[in-house]
């Protein structure tokens, strides 16, 4: 096995390990972005239950005070009387919409039904943007796993045709060249420019000018 291969199968080697620790690295962005959002969720859970405590607190108080008052109970007897005209309901039930909605009064009855939508709609859009912000972060991550699996592919064909790309770090510019050259060997490429290929695995590219480039090697692009 020459030099050449020696060459190629290391070059290959080293960019597989490139793009596989890009992966990881991907991986390990993604799953600390998720991490983020499970701790953002578990605070906002942890903040609804104690409001939600508070409120279930203030809510038995209310509805103790209002089985304990003597219009309500004949409001519910009444109530009872009449066949439950609005669906079977315990006294606590009754006691519970007495309070929540000022007495059974119109305003009282249609600020409850507001509210009670209000409340549902908030729950509905929170849980729709959380969703939206996993099906991005998803998206974001599984685009850019695509982009290093398409780099890696070009950087093995470019590896095995035995060119890869040379830019000089001044302006940019790539040149596609072969990498087996040996130091000294020149290249002439199709436009007539000459490329010497030095010791260090560059290439030496004098311009129209007479200026001298030095190109490196470019992989994982």
């Amino acid at each position: 096995m020459n030099k050449s291969i020696y060459c190629c199968l290391a070059l290959i080697a080293t960019a597989a390990v490139n793009t596989f620790a890009q992966g990881q690295d991907l991986n390990a962005y993604m799953q600390s972005q998720l991490a983020q959002t499970e701790a953002m969720m578990q605070q906002y859970y942890s903040q609804m239950d104690q409001l939600g405590q508070q409120m279930q607190n203030t809510e038995q108080q209310i509805v103790s005070a209002n089985m304990n008052d003597p219009r309500v109970q004949q409001m519910y007897q009444q109530y009872c009387n009449q066949g439950m005209p609005y669906g079977q309901m315990s006294f606590q039930q009754f006691a519970y919409l007495y309070g929540a909605t000022a007495g059974f009064t119109p305003e009282g009855i249609r600020h409850y039904n507001q509210t009670t939508n209000q409340i549902q709609t908030r729950e509905t859009a929170a849980m729709r943007e959380y969703q939206a912000y996993v099906n991005n972060l998803w998206a974001a991550t599984n685009a850019e796993r695509s982009e290093v699996y398409n780099r890696q592919q070009r950087d093995v064909g470019d590896l095995m045709s035995g060119n890869t790309y040379y830019a000089d770090p001044n302006t940019g510019v790539r040149y596609y060249l072969p990498y087996t050259a040996q130091n000294g060997q020149p290249f002439t490429d199709s436009n007539g420019r000459t490329f010497v290929m030095g010791a260090n695995g560059s290439y030496q590219f004098v311009d129209a000018n007479g200026y001298t480039h030095q190109l490196n090697p470019v992989w994982n692009r």
